[in-house]
């Protein structure tokens, strides 16, 4: 019986789509196309909630042992390339030194402060900050997707005061709201063009 439903699920399926790419039947650029289309697609709110905690846990973890080499092993293989662990500690001194705990952000959800999307380099960006007091955690972080995995390939960490950064926000706002007077411009001027 196990030996039917193994030829059934799974050499039969392979047998036939050998046999259909050799046949020319399923192109290798159909294939390698689809997939590429898929990596790139935007994961849904409770997965980029996920890898941005996941990526404070990291790095806090780093920052307490001092050893970065897991924190970047675990990135994406253009920051493994490009980073070492020394340089990843260097960067950091700061958070050591002060003896700042990223851990209590585990518990706040994250806010977005810029349209998510994946740039045509295919890094998924995400750029945003923790609510929490006294000191704001403002991130800006970039995924690539690898083998189905996002990995983390940019990691830049800001704390500034809350007072601060309800200033901050107003520019964001005012920011925002020139981008959509603009936008509507263009849509009120393509309008009367027709």
């Amino acid at each position: 019986m196990t030996h039917t439903r193994t030829y059934k699920t799974v050499i039969q399926p392979l047998f036939f789509g050998a046999i259909f790419f050799l046949c020319g039947l399923v192109p290798l650029q159909k294939i390698q196309l689809h997939a590429a289309q898929n990596q790139s697609k935007i994961p849904p709110a409770a997965k980029l909630t996920y890898l941005i905690q996941n990526s404070i846990a990291a790095i806090n973890h780093a920052n307490i042992t001092g050893n970065y080499a897991v924190f970047r092993d675990l990135g994406a293989p253009n920051m493994i390339a490009h980073s070492s662990p020394s340089t990843l500690a260097e960067e950091y001194r700061a958070f050591r030194t002060n003896g700042i705990d990223l851990s209590p952000l585990l518990m706040i959800t994250p806010k977005l402060t810029q349209e998510v999307m994946v740039n045509k380099e295919g890094v998924l960006t995400l750029v945003g900050y923790y609510p929490s007091k006294p000191l704001r955690t403002l991130f800006n972080l970039g995924y690539r997707n690898v083998a189905g995995r996002w990995r983390l390939e940019i990691m830049k960490l800001k704390l500034i005061e809350a007072k601060q950064f309800k200033v901050s926000q107003k520019n964001i706002n005012k920011n925002v709201s020139k981008r959509k007077k603009t936008i509507r411009l263009k849509k009120d001027t393509a309008k009367a063009k027709k």
